[in-house]
């Protein structure tokens, strides 16, 4: 048996961070012959001292394990990092257990756990290098997209590589089944826009139009279709501060489409961008991105209350709008 190891996965770009894990699972396989048994605890929702329990008491099922603790930027208190700690030194053979956080940084003496090629931050990529992956991408599916197109999935898709696979998948099987391959702006925005299908889009334009009944039910729709909050939150946090840009470029008077296309936002968006400046005013989007990294903790340390703190979250952005309003 070989021995164990652990893994400290950080930062927002989950694609490639899924690669990454998936190239352990390969080689586990692969080693022992057989797909390791896997197991997720969150943390908020699962002590720490369940997780090390678990991890120390092996397998009955299966020669190798993969254990994915996730929230790890939640472990603080001294006594948990001291047992992990531990842990971490002398792995169970066999078990890969994996730190997991969409933050950058963990508890600094947790941190110090990992060293060399166990610890690695997977960091959103530049624009550039976002427009050549999906230039790629979509090259190799057999298909040519236009710039402007690339573009706008940039601007109506969550900012990850894991996303922007999942839904460029879609889009090149929709072309191919219409007999073509070419992929312009109106074809992503009749797939991403004006979808029936309620998007995280959608929940940004109902916010911005400071409708708080439309941006409940759009939540809870999202919700229903197993989309994940933190996929939410991902996409909500990169437009409020799209939307802190925009009122800067607005107050300035230099809001043309030219420079708004340097900030990520398209001739289409524009409107959504300018309705959210008009319905909360210019200082807001910093508070908007406050409440939404207070919320995607909450969270993420609660599992089994998701919709009631998403419900909660809406509130907080549309009492933005209500006390703005009510000052006047």
């Amino acid at each position: 048996m070989s021995k164990g190891l652990c893994y400290c996965f950080l930062g927002p770009e989950l694609g490639e961070k899924k690669e990454a894990i998936d190239a352990v699972r390969t080689r586990l396989k692969k080693e022992y012959g057989e797909a390791p048994e896997e197991t997720s605890f969150y943390i908020g929702e699962s002590d720490v001292s369940e997780v090390v329990s678990f991890a120390l008491n092996g397998s009955l099922f299966s020669s190798c394990r993969m254990i994915f603790v996730k929230n790890a930027e939640l472990i603080k208190k001294k006594d948990e990092v001291a047992s992990l700690a531990a842990y971490i030194k002398s792995p169970g053979d066999g078990d890969a257990v994996f730190f997991i956080s969409e933050q950058t940084k963990i508890e600094n003496a947790l941190e110090k756990c990992f060293t060399g090629e166990n610890k690695k931050i997977f960091w959103e990529l530049f624009e550039e290098k976002k427009t050549q992956y999906l230039e790629r991408f979509f090259k190799q599916a057999g298909c040519v997209i236009e710039s402007e197109a690339v573009s706008l999935i940039l601007e109506y898709i969550e900012n990850n590589t894991d996303a922007l696979r999942q839904e460029c998948s879609k889009i090149a099987l929709y072309v191919k089944s219409k007999g073509s391959n070419t992929i312009n702006t109106q074809i992503i925005e009749q797939l991403l826009v004006h979808s029936k299908q309620e998007t995280v889009f959608s929940l940004f334009s109902a916010i911005a139009g400071a409708d708080f009944a439309r941006s409940i039910s759009v939540a809870r729709a999202l919700f229903a279709s197993k989309t994940e909050p933190q996929m939410i939150f991902g996409f909500l946090a990169p437009a409020f501060r799209k939307l802190r840009d925009y009122c800067e470029l607005a107050a300035r008077g230099a809001d043309s489409d030219f420079e708004l296309k340097k900030i990520g936002i398209s001739t289409l968006g524009k409107k959504d961008y300018y309705a959210a400046r008009r319905a909360y005013g210019d200082a807001a989007a910093d508070a908007m991105l406050a409440i939404t990294a207070e919320y995607d903790i909450a969270i993420r340390a609660n599992s089994r209350q998701q919709e009631l703190i998403m419900d909660m979250y809406l509130y907080q952005i549309y009492k933005l709008y209500l006390n703005r309003h009510s000052k006047k």
